[in-house]
């Protein structure tokens, strides 16, 4: 434990009622913080060290995460095993108290023997407040910025059909054509993840990489939290020919984890077809945006290809940063 004035940081288990109740408050919450999601992992893949901070004996920070090894040394991660994580912040929290956790953060990482911790926080999209007072927090306390990604996301604001309004260039075009052509477009759970695999193992092995979870956790996620994950389909002659693996992140945002598409798409534009139902069905559910994921690659520079189809669909770039603190 570690103890800065009336705040103190310790390790907390996921089946703590504090890590459920800072989850249902807090404007920083999403999918990648929720112990269910994080249970899917085998177990031994990950070593966690969950923490929760607690002023006065309330708790008002939670930071899901654990040790990793980086170069011979040990450093504490938010997040692991997700995308991005970092600090659940209670709400109204002030910044004198943001940097006392910061404190008792950095001060807990030392009598631990870590080297150094890492955090990504929500990107700004995600979050209900806006408020921005981890950043300069971060800074203040000696963390330093230790990459930036370039993200893109679909803002869902307008009016139906959406696609009208947000696609650029012949886009809309090519949508309207691909709808009278007849391009099949459904939204499902489990009862399409087999036609979804033919889409996600077409794309990987044209790209000749692997994709972040295997068939099995996939399913296992599904079956895990069937209300936060679902399939978008895209076929036609009753085949599929483009897929998204969607994910609810929160009440704000909806996470297009995976654009899959067959080599048949690119003469059929049924992935525009397919986006067009999804965001017009996310809008309707008062959802403010679709994340699209990474444009950039992790050595910094730009995913020419991916960014010209994401800003062809009507994409904003927005920031995931990544925020580190060495001991030394």
């Amino acid at each position: 434990m570690s103890q800065q004035g009336g705040l103190s940081i310790c390790a907390v288990e996921a089946e703590d009622l504090s890590w459920r109740e800072l989850l249902a408050c807090s404007p920083w919450a999403c999918l990648f913080h929720e112990p269910s999601f994080l249970a899917y992992h085998p177990q031994g893949r990950f070593h966690w060290h969950h923490l929760i901070a607690i002023h006065e004996g309330q708790p008002i920070a939670l930071i899901p995460g654990g040790v990793a090894a980086k170069d011979g040394r040990k450093l504490f991660r938010s997040p692991l095993g997700a995308s991005f994580g970092g600090p659940v912040l209670a709400p109204h929290l002030g910044a004198e108290d943001v940097l006392a956790l910061l404190s008792a953060l950095t001060s807990y990482a030392k009598a631990e023997g870590w080297a150094g911790i890492e955090l990504t926080p929500p990107p700004a999209i995600y979050r209900a407040d806006a408020s921005d007072t981890l950043g300069f927090a971060l800074q203040a306390s000696g963390f330093a910025l230790a990459s930036r990604m370039l993200c893109s996301a679909l803002p869902l604001n307008s009016k139906a059909p959406r696609y009208q309004t947000l696609y650029r260039t012949r886009n809309a075009t090519k949508t309207r054509a691909a709808q009278r052509a007849g391009i099949e477009t459904v939204i499902g759970g489990r009862d399409l993840m087999d036609e979804f695999t033919v889409v996600l193992n077409a794309t990987y092995q044209r790209h000749g990489v692997a994709p972040t979870h295997t068939l099995d956790e996939l399913n296992d996620l599904i079956a895990r939290m069937p209300e936060r994950f679902s399939i978008a389909l895209a076929r036609h002659e009753g085949l599929p020919v483009a897929g998204l693996f969607l994910m609810k992140m929160n009440e704000r945002v909806e996470n297009a984890f995976y654009i899959c598409r067959t080599t048949e798409d690119a003469r059929l534009n049924a992935s525009l077809a397919l986006f067009a139902l999804v965001i017009d069905r996310l809008g309707d559910a008062d959802v403010a945006m679709l994340d699209l994921g990474p444009s950039s690659m992790p050595d910094g520079s730009l995913n020419h290809g991916v960014c010209f189809f994401k800003e062809g669909i009507g994409a904003i770039g927005y920031s995931r940063d990544r925020w580190a603190w060495s001991a030394a």
